[in-house]
């Protein structure tokens, strides 16, 4: 909070109320790190899943969810019903995965892929223009503002 209310010069205070109104009108859905696994050691895959039964797939991404080495899913309109993105420490723990994953929901899923990451790029998650627009939507008196 220090860091951002010196870097737009207004108070912790004032930051606070912001990212309090970005979160309770659902612009911030919540705050994490954006953890490098490839530095950890671990290798980044690709899951596709094509569902035989859709009407099943909250159970699915509900596992998928709260596993550990997953960190996005995506729900697609194409061929494949279901994109995740996960990382394991080695190809053992990729296949542990797997055998789990198809021996609770083999009914649910019709096929599947996994497909190793060959490179990840670094994105720029706070953009120079999402930077200055926010210094024009803040106060510079410290008094808060709508956004």
């Amino acid at each position: 909070m220090h860091e951002i209310a010196s870097s737009i010069k207004l108070t912790r205070e004032a930051v606070n109320f912001r990212l309090k109104k970005l979160v309770k009108n659902a612009l911030v859905g919540k705050f994490q790190p954006v953890v490098n696994f490839y530095s950890l050691g671990y290798e980044g895959y690709v899951l596709r899943l094509k569902l035989a039964h859709r009407q099943e797939k909250h159970g699915l991404l509900d596992y998928l969810s709260h596993t550990f080495a997953c960190n996005a899913i995506y729900e697609l309109n194409s061929d494949w019903d279901i994109i995740a993105f996960l990382h394991f420490p080695s190809v053992a723990e990729l296949r542990k995965f797997e055998d789990i994953l198809m021996k609770i929901y083999s009914s649910t899923i019709f096929d599947y892929s996994f497909d190793l990451i060959k490179h990840q790029t670094k994105l720029d998650w706070f953009p120079q223009e999402l930077a200055e627009g926010l210094k024009r939507n803040f106060s510079l008196t410290g008094r808060p503002q709508s956004l």
